[in-house]
């Protein structure tokens, strides 16, 4: 599991909000955040699917 607060220098009270979709991240985070996790910016907002092929 990643501990996305202290990689991209924000709250865990932040990214909790961000789980339970009370509020987003700020938009100059979600390169960074797409890198942590391995995901484009499209799979994070939920635009997309990975294929599995």
């Amino acid at each position: 599991m990643y501990n996305i607060s202290s990689l991209v220098g924000v709250s865990a009270f932040a990214v909790s909000k961000w789980e339970r979709e009370l509020c987003y991240p700020d938009i100059f985070l979600l390169s960074d955040i797409s890198n942590i996790i391995g995901v484009s910016i499209d799979e994070l907002m939920g635009k997309s699917v990975r294929s599995t092929q």
